[in-house]
């Protein structure tokens, strides 16, 4: 169980060095917080990266890719606070920006899976730097 969550954790700070890779890339300022939110984007964004491994012939279809928002405390001031969440998927050692919204739009759930993000409008990387540079 421990070494399980210490395998999260960092499978969690190579997803959120990638969605810093991104930002580095397009040459957008941004600090690491790492508190109950991950980066603080342009001075004000505020953005919590979620990660899940890509699964393929998973036997439990509620549980293929999903996103696990696992404290409470942090799901709540996220939501309080909308701010944006980024979800990123993994494979092995592969990263994909999925998309990005803003918290309201998971309305405090602590689960959010593939089929559920599908109904909501998440924004693409560069649609959501138009809209955070406004």
């Amino acid at each position: 169980m421990m070494a399980d969550r210490q395998m999260n954790k960092e499978r969690g700070i190579k997803a959120e060095n990638y969605f810093a890779s991104l930002l580095n890339a397009k040459g957008i300022k941004y600090t690491y917080e790492n508190g109950w939110f991950d980066f603080l984007v342009n001075t004000s964004e505020k953005v919590e990266v979620k990660s899940c491994q890509l699964f393929w012939g998973c036997k439990s279809p509620k549980r293929r890719g999903r996103f696990d928002f696992r404290l409470k405390e942090n799901r709540q001031r996220a939501y309080n606070e909308n701010c944006w969440i980024a979800f990123i998927i993994r494979h092995q050692e592969q990263f994909l920006l999925l998309g990005l919204c803003r918290a309201k739009e998971l309305e405090g759930k602590r689960f959010s899976s593939f089929a559920q993000l599908g109904k909501i409008k998440l924004l693409g990387f560069d649609e959501w730097l138009k809209e955070i540079l406004k």
